[in-house]
């Protein structure tokens, strides 16, 4: 997941927060306080292009150059064009990796074409890591890129992020009500699910959705028929993807239970008996208990602005656990793991807090001796509000 804004902003994914299930006694509330965006570790991954000529209209994908996983060709000639999927925004592309064979250049155009102004020129490695975007001046918003090899040789190439300097209007998920919540099942039994109702931004459609079944599996497609073969509880989780790359945030989940399976036995008293006497035939059936703590819920999308010199606050609701249950001691707690980024560890503090206001502090990055610049995951340090990629960070007593 990645962070947008420096100073001040964090991403964070519900489903980590999972881990919380390793509490032996959890209260009924928790807060995490210092936090920007919370949103689904597992969504729809960015559109994928490789380096053609044409026009591409959206504001979440990744371009690489032709050869994609490996070298690009000898005597390449390509200018694709990117323009915002939303009105009034400006194209950015961040280079992730940059790396090509003497003669090879690759062009940034301030326009929708090769003719407009040259803002940008790359040789060798000398865009790695760099950044950079339409002008203000510039009415369509969008940037051309031109590739270019000669015959002498090829390289690794290139990987763009391309992003929109304005956040896109997200699409909302939805998964059709089940006859009941949580929805009860037995092994190998079917159960169908349907995203088709989610609903797209104006303008826009919805061209992906990703399903995880909560053992691991991750399947795409607006209907789901799925089973399970191990008893337990799990969670199905949908996110959709519009056309231009924008996904939901939205944490939307149905519970699936699936029953244990019982043990039949059969009692027959006397066990012996002669032609003509009756004996007493008993069917028993005794029931597998399953148990579990319950995973936590998120509230979804949390917002926390950025500044320079002003201390901000934002929390998260996690319920989902009993009623009544408190934490007695520090033991009590065997786990807490984050997925999580962030640009700079020097202006981060995480608590959990309690009902009763009770506190703990999982880390005080401005305390800690860790350099302030260190950053938490691969986050992109732009006010996109793209999230990029979290990594997965434990607390244990």
């Amino acid at each position: 997941m990645k962070l947008p804004l420096r100073h001040g902003s964090i991403v964070m994914s519900p489903l980590s927060v999972v881990s919380f299930a390793a509490l032996k006694r959890l209260p009924t509330l928790l807060a995490l306080i210092g936090l920007l965006f919370f949103c689904a570790s597992v969504r729809a991954q960015p559109p994928t292009i490789l380096m053609y000529s044409g026009t591409e209209t959206l504001c979440n994908a990744v371009l690489y150059d032709a050869g994609f996983n490996g070298d690009y060709g000898n005597n390449e000639n390509n200018v694709l064009t990117f323009c915002p999927g939303v009105p009034g925004a400006l194209i950015q592309i961040v280079f992730n990796t940059f790396d090509l064979g003497a003669g090879d250049v690759l062009n940034v155009y301030d326009g929708t074409s090769n003719l407009a102004p040259l803002i940008g020129q790359g040789t060798g490695t000398s865009l790695a890591g760099l950044t950079a975007a339409a002008s203000p001046n510039n009415p369509t918003g969008c940037l051309t890129l031109e590739f270019i090899s000669d015959g002498a040789g090829t390289a690794p190439g290139f990987e763009v992020q391309i992003l929109c300097d304005q956040p896109c209007v997200e699409p909302t998920a939805v998964i059709a009500a089940l006859p009941e919540e949580p929805y009860k099942v037995c092994v190998g039994e079917s159960v169908s699910f349907d995203g088709a109702g989610s609903v797209a931004a104006p303008g826009r459609v919805i061209t992906g959705y990703t399903w995880t079944t909560g053992n691991g599996d991750t399947l795409s497609g607006p209907m789901l028929t799925y089973s399970y073969n191990i008893p337990g509880e799990y969670l199905v989780t949908l996110t959709v993807q519009d056309d231009i790359g924008c996904y939901s945030l939205t944490y939307i989940y149905v519970t699936i239970r699936v029953s244990t399976l019982p043990v039949f036995d059969i009692q027959v008293v006397p066990t012996s008996l002669c032609v003509g006497e009756s004996a007493l035939v008993t069917g028993l059936v005794t029931g597998t208990e399953w148990t579990n703590v319950p995973q936590p819920f998120l509230d979804g999308l949390t917002a926390l602005p950025d500044g320079g010199g002003v201390s901000y606050n934002a929390g998260v609701n996690v319920s989902g656990f009993p009623t009544n249950t408190i934490i007695s001691s520090a033991t009590d707690i065997t786990e807490v793991c984050l997925v999580m980024e962030h640009s700079y560890f020097g202006d981060l503090q995480v608590l959990l807090t309690c009902p009763n206001g009770q506190q703990i502090t999982l880390f005080q990055g401005y305390q800690s001796g860790t350099p302030g610049n260190t950053y938490l995951g691969d986050p992109f340090d732009l006010t996109t509000g793209i999230p990029g990629t979290g990594w997965q960070y434990c607390f244990s007593t």
